[in-house]
């Protein structure tokens, strides 16, 4: 039985309370996250925390798909409760009085667990305080007698009225109330809770259910499709992946411009890629000049090298956005599974693996997700020889939808690929 635990600002200091229990600690969860562990029976997984804001936040139908895998998966305190409130019917399990309130109905609003904080570099610091934790706070200290009931219906009112970013401590300070004393640590009791119902020594009921294969969970799904690693490793080390990818999406808007605009239309270029842009006005065969739209997706070293057609032909494969049914990922699998690279892809897999637990074991403290986004994205500029701000292009390059999901692919061979190089190498024989 594996079992994966999301959480960040509800309690930083998960593992204390994990004890010696077999936890995977990962950072709050994300759109992608979940199908990406690959679930599969007897597994556990914990959602307390999720982002929101800067990132998709974790979508239901992964939450189903885990579900339908055979894994049991719990919520509380903060994302986790929300999840769990609208998944129960479905199979989710809620832990904890957040959740309760949510499922019941007496909250309903997702700001009440929303806060801002730290990344974590910084170790998950709430910088602003949940609103559920306040109006608890004042539940108690109006049983105590210690507040009147209008005036703590009063301040929830006004603390309600704010963003959940401007919902300070120090705001807090400025009531003659006592609320430190007596906080109510809403988000971090839910958490020990659930922690403690990861660790029974039990199995947890779990729902199998049938969920729907949309595109989108298609797509999450398409990076485990081979032995669960091996298209990442390949997209992120593969020497000739770039050229694996444009023949791909060359394929695609080749198949494309034949149902679109069929055999008679103008071939005024000498490549299928640049005569569909054509059709579609993206080009004007009288003028080679790139048009600045497509500057993005060009590095600084191409725009200065490489002549016109060529900067044209790589710009509008970057640029050119898939139709939902059509999925090139899906192909490289196939090529990559023909040309028997799985075992070395897996093999890469296995060391990164092995070097992040020996790591995590030596260095008290230590976990590859700490490592610092910027780390991660330096070591991506040198891997692919672009700068930090191209690093969008070149996971386009790579066929991987942007700089984020690389950094994110990128965090668990960190390790392995900065410090033992030569082991990342993975030659790539397209021809």
């Amino acid at each position: 039985m594996r079992r994966f635990l999301f959480v960040g600002p509800s309690l930083p200091d998960a593992r204390k309370y994990s004890g010696e229990e077999d936890i995977r600690i990962l950072p709050p969860v994300r759109a992608g996250d979940l199908p990406a562990l690959a679930p599969r029976p007897g597994d556990v997984i914990g959602i307390i925390d999720g982002l929101f804001h800067q990132v998709r936040s974790v979508q239901h139908k992964e939450i189903l798909f885990a579900l339908q895998c055979g894994a049991a998966v719990l919520g509380a305190a903060s994302m986790g409760a929300l999840r769990a409130a609208e998944l129960a019917a479905f199979g989710m399990r809620g832990v904890g009085r957040v959740f309760a309130d949510f499922a019941s109905g007496r909250l309903t609003a997702d700001d009440e667990v929303a806060v801002v904080h730290t990344g974590r570099e910084h170790g998950f610091k709430s910088l602003t305080f949940p609103l559920v934790s306040l109006r608890y706070t004042l539940e108690r200290l109006v049983e105590l007698e210690r507040i009147p009931p209008r005036e703590a219906e009063r301040l929830i009112r006004d603390m309600r009225a704010l963003h959940y970013t401007d919902r300070t401590f120090n705001r807090l300070r400025e009531t003659p109330y006592g609320l430190e004393c007596a906080w109510v640590d809403a988000k971090k009791d839910d958490a020990i809770s659930l922690i403690d119902e990861m660790c029974q020594k039990r199995d947890i009921p779990r729902e199998s259910r049938d969920v729907p294969n949309t595109i989108y969970l298609h797509a999450w799904r398409l990076g485990q499709e081979i032995n669960g690693h091996a298209l990442r490793i390949y997209q992120l080390f593969g020497d000739g992946y770039e050229e694996l990818h444009t023949r791909l999406v060359r394929d695609a808007i080749k198949d494309e411009c034949a149902s679109r605009c069929g055999p008679d239309a103008a071939t005024a270029f000498p490549d299928p890629i640049l005569n569909h842009a054509h059709h579609e006005g993206f080009l004007a065969p009288d003028d080679p000049a790139l048009p600045p739209r497509l500057h993005p997706w060009l590095t600084s070293a191409e725009r200065s090298a490489d002549p016109p057609l060529t900067l044209l032909r790589k710009a509008v494969t970057r640029a050119f956005r898939l139709l939902p049914d059509v999925t090139p990922d899906a192909e490289a699998g196939r090529r990559l599974r023909s040309l028997g690279l799985e075992a070395r892809a897996l093999e890469v897999h296995e060391l990164a693996t092995t070097m992040n637990l020996n790591a995590e074991s030596r260095l008290p403290g230590f976990s590859v997700e700490a490592i610092p986004d910027d780390r991660l994205a330096q070591l991506a500029g040198n891997l692919y020889g672009v700068r930090p701000d191209e690093l969008e292009t070149a996971a386009r390059m790579r066929g991987i939808s942007g700089a984020d999901v690389l950094i994110a692919a990128l965090r668990p061979y960190y390790l392995l690929a900065k410090y033992n190089p030569e082991k990342v190498v993975l030659p790539l024989d397209i021809s």
